[in-house]
């Protein structure tokens, strides 16, 4: 009985539920159908949408905020297809409206100018144009009245191609900014192998550095390092994307360096020197033409030369005759002019080892042979003094003297100046006093004199 009652419970259940599901179904078949869009940008989906409308108005407020930012620029919106599906379900706009404000990237439209695997980007051809122009222009010379240059071509060393592109609105330089990012380039790594001879300033010059931009690049060494042959250092500078060639003829006046003609003299002693006319510089007018790269001066050839003055030649005589240091064992007069005032002997109770010259102040004392200075300073009595070892035994004296001419260890010839008269050390007027020695003996000047 139990399990009839249970049973028929069960199927009353049952017969309740049915009709709800079946309601159910019916309810859910009769929701009305709904236009949705799946948005596809460069083909790329990114969310579905109810509207088109919301797609373009978030890329039409995205480019109303580069046009305010980048006014000088023109945009295009990227492609856009839609994918229409019939259904039911609800459709949320969200995600393809934030894809759209944080990862589209919209493009600007301009050109570039390319210059083999560089390239820059400007606003339009015209743009583009100016800056081929201008960076020509850059390295031609601003010619003075008074100079004489004829351009004759100016070339860039990698023809630029123009082309229309879409790209990152930051990346469009103005036309200033573009000549000089062209004519600056971009950085490629340059090594210098230390040579012989080498120290941080000259090799700097040969990059156009400065010694304290080369201890930047190369933090390991300091500016008193000593380099090592084979070295290697960082001179990394920047390479011009194109290099900019000038061909010009440029008239110059130059002068023609005169000539020094020699003429030996054998009556004249070895290392003596006469100037017989002295020389003048000429003139010439020279047509070059010059190859410029980046304003540099890279080749340069004579076209024709034009002399307008002849150079004078410098004639010069140079002794031949070989100095002795050997005397002759003739003395000579060593003064000019001049009269004796004491000879040698004994006066005032003391004896008075020389004989003494008298003359006019300043005037030239000369060597009694030829010799060899053996002395030639200052000697307290004697004042300023001169010795000469005549290398045959004899050595003369000159004391007293106001200046001296010579130094020690210089080859004299007899009758050659070796200074002035005067009256230094111990002296009682202007005079020559000289003495005379032979193998170390004292000996009297005048009895050797010829």
């Amino acid at each position: 009985m139990f399990k009839k009652i249970h049973f028929v419970s069960i199927a009353i259940v049952f017969l309740l539920i049915i009709p709800f599901f079946s309601f159910a179904k019916a309810d859910k078949s009769n929701l009305p159908l709904k236009t949705v869009y799946h948005v596809k940008i460069s083909g790329k989906e990114i969310g579905t949408v109810s509207e088109k409308e919301i797609v373009e108005e978030a890329i039409q407020q995205k480019l109303s905020q580069l046009e305010k930012q980048y006014p000088q620029l023109t945009f295009s919106a990227p492609k856009i297809t839609y994918d229409a599906e019939q259904t039911s379900r609800l459709v949320t706009d969200d995600a393809a409206v934030k894809w759209i404000h944080k990862r589209l990237k919209i493009k600007a439209n301009a050109v570039t100018i390319m210059f083999g695997e560089h390239s820059v980007a400007v606003k339009n051809k015209t743009d583009a144009n100016k800056v081929i122009e201008q960076l020509k222009s850059k390295y031609v010379p601003s010619l003075q009245p008074k100079e004489q240059t004829n351009i004759l071509d100016v070339s860039l060393s990698t023809e630029p191609v123009i082309k229309e592109a879409k790209v990152e609105p930051e990346s469009v330089l103005s036309v200033e900014d573009a000549v000089n990012y062209v004519a600056k380039g971009t950085l490629e790594e340059q090594i210098h192998t230390v040579r012989e001879g080498e120290v941080l300033s000259t090799i700097a010059k040969q990059y156009n550095l400065t010694t304290e931009q080369i201890l930047l690049l190369n933090p390991d060494i300091k500016v008193d390092s000593l380099l090592q042959i084979g070295q290697k250092l960082n001179v990394t500078v920047y390479q011009p994307l194109v290099d900019v060639i000038v061909k010009e003829r440029a008239n110059q006046i130059e002068e023609i360096p005169y000539e020094i003609e020699t003429i030996p003299n054998e009556r004249m002693y070895k290392g003596d020197i006469k100037v017989t006319q002295e020389g003048k510089n000429g003139q010439k007018e020279v047509l070059y033409q010059l190859t410029k790269k980046n304003g540099q001066i890279v080749k340069k050839e004579v076209i024709n030369e034009t002399i307008i003055k002849e150079p004078v030649k410098k004639i010069v005589i140079k002794g031949t005759k070989v100095l002795s240091s050997r005397g002759t064992g003739r003395f000579a007069w060593p003064t000019v002019g001049g009269y004796i005032s004491s000879r040698m002997g004994y006066r005032w109770g003391e004896f008075h080892k020389g004989t003494d010259i008298a003359g006019s102040s300043s005037s030239p004392i000369l060597a009694a042979d030829n010799g060899i200075v053996t002395f030639a300073g200052w000697d307290g009595d004697y004042g300023n003094k001169v010795v000469i070892n005549h290398r045959n035994g004899f050595k003369t004296v000159y004391a007293h003297m106001n200046s001296i001419t010579v130094k020690r260890g210089q080859t004299v010839a007899k009758g050659s100046k070796i200074g002035t008269m005067g009256s230094t050390g111990e002296s009682t007027g202007t005079h020559l006093h000289i003495e005379l020695y032979n193998n170390g003996e004292l000996v009297n000047f005048l009895q050797y004199l010829r």
